[in-house]
């Protein structure tokens, strides 16, 4: 078995890729759906291409064809089950770090401005959505919103890169 293979199947973020270039998102292990994970997935490797298109930095990456591949490069499972993402070389399957790097910090960066501008708990408990009139939201305001939903899914959810970290329970938010 290489290195690589190793390394995906999850040895506590001790694989080829250093921590500093991996995406993690850690959810609460009870009662994980498979329809619930499935549609994590999709919603966020969405959610990464949209914002890595339209940044400055990542985006050049974003325009060569084929795309890099966003890969999972690690998952785990004790007290939370934690998925890993990285970017590789969608020929050879190479990890790219410098993809990784630049895609996830702009995808934190655009989930937490997202977070942070969300409106506080209603009176009833919920928190309700920006308001805006139908039709006006960004196609990356839908792709951040479809994540906090799908997130919020799972009884806890966290998602850090970099030292930063989104944690979600129910309408609970913690940025740090």
């Amino acid at each position: 078995m290489s290195p690589d293979r190793g390394a995906a199947a999850g040895d506590e973020g001790r694989g080829p890729e250093p921590a500093a270039h991996v995406l993690e998102i850690a959810l609460d292990p009870t009662r994980v759906t498979v329809s619930a994970m499935s549609s994590l997935l999709r919603v966020v490797q969405a959610a990464i291409r949209e914002v890595a298109r339209n940044d400055v930095d990542a985006g050049a990456f974003f325009a060569r064809r084929p795309e890099p591949a966003l890969i999972l490069s690690g998952l785990s499972c004790d007290r939370d089950l934690v998925l890993r993402f990285a970017f590789a070389d969608p020929v050879d399957g190479t990890p790219d770090h410098e993809v990784s790097a630049q895609a996830f910090r702009a995808f934190l960066q655009e989930f937490t401005s997202f977070m942070r501008g969300m409106a506080q708990p209603s009176l009833w408990g919920f928190t309700t959505r920006r308001s805006s009139k139908q039709g006006d939201e960004s196609e990356l305001t839908k792709r951040m919103d479809q994540v906090r939903l799908e997130l919020r899914r799972f009884r806890g959810a966290r998602l850090s890169f970099g030292g930063q970290s989104v944690r979600i329970e129910g309408d609970q938010m913690e940025i740090s």
